[in-house]
């Protein structure tokens, strides 16, 4: 479970770098 944390903040980054 704590390997998926990481996971998701670089997700989140990436899906804010193709919003904005």
């Amino acid at each position: 479970m704590i390997f998926m944390l990481p996971l998701l903040t670089i997700m989140i980054n990436y899906y804010a770098n193709l919003i904005c």
